[in-house]
């Protein structure tokens, strides 16, 4: 890695699960995010809430550091269709805020408890934050993600 180009260094899945949500479906939704070789070493953390009309809420949150964070990011966005690609790179900047060198991707929850992943704006998704160092400049990360994780992808 040359000095200043982008890196990413965490990534953080999660979802909040309702009492009307069988718990095992979304978590194993989340843990399709994570590349298959790291699935069974992740740590969930488990977050308890009460929503407005008094019913349970639970968020499930993964968080993933160092080169392992790569490789998620790598296979989250690489596991994207070429639509959903397409639309993550002409959204791209109403998805990354410069300030915090964080991408924010929304997924589809019941897609992902499939195995597909797919962009979804709605309120009940999976929350995908990929963190950079040396993210500042928003066209340097886009040509990182669709130079090194999309092109590597698609070879």
């Amino acid at each position: 890695m040359r000095r200043g180009e982008p890196k990413v260094v965490e990534v953080e899945i999660s979802a909040n699960c309702h009492a009307t949500e069988d718990e095992d479906k979304v978590l194993s939704a989340l843990k399709n995010l994570v590349s298959p070789n790291i699935r069974s070493a992740i740590h969930v953390e488990e977050l308890s809430f009460t929503g407005y009309y008094g019913n349970p809420i639970k968020r499930f949150v993964i968080k993933i550091r160092g080169e392992e964070a790569e490789e998620v990011a790598r296979y989250v966005l690489s596991s994207l269709g070429d639509v959903d690609r397409e639309i993550l790179l002409s959204t791209f900047e109403s998805r990354y805020d410069r300030r915090s060198s964080k991408l924010y991707l929304r997924v589809n929850k019941q897609e992902a408890y499939l195995g597909r992943l797919r962009l979804y704006d709605g309120s009940d998704a999976i929350r995908v934050v990929v963190s950079f160092a040396h993210g500042k400049d928003v066209p340097t990360v886009k040509h990182y993600i669709t130079s090194k994780i999309l092109a590597e992808a698609s070879e």
